[in-house]
């Protein structure tokens, strides 16, 4: 039973492991997503599309741009960082690598 414990406790730091390995990074400006898709999910729809940019519907802006590649950094980065208040927030400004993804409201 402990070792199951164990194992528990170490997948769920994976993400964390996942995001501090893929060295990504973000700005301390806190930006804000209104409607039902995450700003996570945002982004990985916009990675799949090779990078490009969304409005939200509701005045947010998010772009994905440069390395691809990234993408699954910066997915992984942003589940970790969002949070939900009311309306998502994630940073208005994140890097992973070369990939750079912003988010931008009017």
């Amino acid at each position: 039973m402990q070792s199951i414990t164990t194992l528990v406790s170490i997948l769920a730091f994976i993400p964390g492991l996942l995001v501090n390995a893929c060295d990504c990074h973000h700005n301390n400006d806190a930006g804000r997503w209104k409607g039902s898709q995450t700003p996570a999910d945002a982004v990985w729809e916009l990675c799949q599309a090779g990078g490009t940019c969304k409005e939200n519907g509701h005045g947010a802006r998010l772009c994905v741009v440069g390395d691809v590649s990234q993408c699954l950094c910066a997915y992984e980065a942003a589940k970790s960082w969002q949070s939900k208040h009311g309306d998502w927030f994630l940073w208005s400004g994140m890097n992973c690598g070369d990939l750079t993804v912003t988010m931008n409201a009017d």
